[in-house]
């Protein structure tokens, strides 16, 4: 009697374990067609699906703006070291320039001076025709950057040398420290992901308020303003965040991969270390497809909409957020590596209406426009990236105040300095600062 009832317990068991091996081989199937597919769209409108595909710059050593700026890393960390210990830093915000003392200023002077080698090597990295480090993308997420560093550092340097040539009077060399600062911004923008493309934004809005202030303080040959607009003219914003959201999501494939496969180096992230362990069977396969499908459909959402205005992109990916917090577990690794596209596209939108405020803002300058009419410009460019309806403009002290609404959409009166009860301006722009009383009441 025991012994059949042990053979009908071995036959059920049996029976159970070829059922769920056979409802996982399905879902393993289903999930893996839906990722195959959406792998195929992505190959089929030419874009590279793995990461090891990306067609990293190949550039001669001696035309390798990182080779360079390491052999002048010690130059850099020791100049940055000075203006710390000399409480100088507060030049490093543009908007500081007017109220800095003239005895602080004196003492940049002379530390610009004492470091003129810095500078002189810091204009060569910027005129190089490449930069190459040492990257490795199949190194993932778990990539190491330290260039990064290096790269916001020598801009800051350069900011600073803008500040000393403007005071002095020397409006195009100060301008030709500003050009270095976009150079060097573009050479961080070029590695798939970002991480690097919010670095490239930093040194590029570090540049335009660095040129703005250099033209408030000093003159500038029309010349040289000519071709800074011509340098803003090769800046495509939004391609560069397309370009970076497109090599983070060839990472993220190549995460999943490794993820079935075993080979993903679990100490990334404790969370997902238990998956990392369950991979090799078709309950794994078909978890992890599943989550690569939500992941490739919602970074497809993404890039559909990254032009347009804020309002829609909000709403977008609001509703794909909402999507994944629907399951607690369902999609840990989409949860873990998606990143923050929302905030990115803003900062891309910030870059954008900067760049838009400032390019009419000189303009403005050559041609005594007192109005944006006036102004003739690809109608685009009057545009504000965050609504998409025309950027704002205000005439204080016989000059214009050419202002985005910001990423509240609201207009705030052209209130583009930041105070203390808002660490960020509320609107985005350039020209005269209004006085607090000047903004109009909300």
């Amino acid at each position: 009697m025991m012994k059949k009832i042990l053979i009908r317990l071995a036959i059920a068991g049996v029976t159970l374990f070829v059922s769920l091996a056979l409802i996982a081989f399905i879902l393993a199937a289903i999930t893996g067609r839906s990722v195959t597919k959406l792998r195929n769209e992505i190959i089929q409108s030419g874009d590279y699906l793995d990461i090891k595909d990306y067609p990293l710059t190949i550039v001669e050593d001696e035309e390798n703006a990182y080779r360079l700026l390491s052999e002048i890393e010690e130059q850099l960390n020791l100049f940055e070291k000075q203006i710390l210990e000399a409480e100088l830093d507060e030049a490093y915000d543009t908007e500081r320039w007017n109220s800095f003392s003239q005895q602080n200023l004196n003492q940049l002077i002379t530390l610009a001076d004492e470091n003129a080698e810095l500078f002189t090597n810091l204009f060569r990295v910027a005129e190089c025709k490449g930069f190459r480090s040492k990257f490795e993308p199949t190194e993932g997420f778990a990539a190491v950057l330290p260039h990064l560093t290096q790269i916001r550092s020598a801009c800051r340097a350069l900011s600073l040398k803008a500040f000393v040539d403007a005071s002095k009077g020397r409006g195009d060399e100060a301008m030709d420290a500003s050009l270095a600062i976009l150079r060097l911004g573009k050479f961080a923008d070029s590695e798939p992901l970002l991480i690097t493309y919010l670095v490239s934004i930093a040194c590029e809005t570090l540049s335009l308020g660095t040129t703005y202030q250099v033209c408030a303080l000093t003159d500038v040959s029309q010349n040289k303003i000519d071709e800074y607009l011509d340098a803003l003219d090769q800046i495509d914003t939004y391609q560069s965040v397309i370009d970076a959201i497109k090599g983070e999501r060839a990472m993220a494939v190549m995460t999943f991969e490794q993820m079935r496969s075993g080979t993903l180096d679990a100490a990334i992230d404790s969370q997902i270390s238990g998956v990392a362990k369950l991979s090799g069977n078709w309950f794994t396969d078909a978890y992890l497809y599943d989550d690569e499908a939500a992941y490739l459909t919602i970074i497809s959402q993404q890039l559909a909409v990254v032009r347009e205005p804020k309002e829609l992109r909000d709403r977008v990916i609001d509703e794909a957020i909402k999507s994944l917090e629907e399951s607690n577990l369902r999609f840990i690794l989409t949860k873990l590596i998606l990143p923050a596209l929302g905030n990115v596209v803003d900062a891309s939108d910030r870059l954008e209406a900067e760049l838009r405020c400032l390019r009419l803002s000189l303009i403005s300058r050559q041609t005594k426009a007192t109005n944006l009419d006036d102004i003739q410009i690809d109608p685009q460019q009057k545009l504000d990236p965050f609504t998409q309806k025309p950027l704002l403009h205000r005439v204080v002290e016989d000059q214009l105040l050419i202002y985005s609404v910001g990423p509240n959409l609201i207009d705030d009166g052209g209130a583009i300095i930041a105070l203390d009860e808002n660490p960020r301006p509320l609107d985005l722009g350039f020209g005269p600062a209004l006085k607090q009383t000047d903004s109009p009441e909300r």
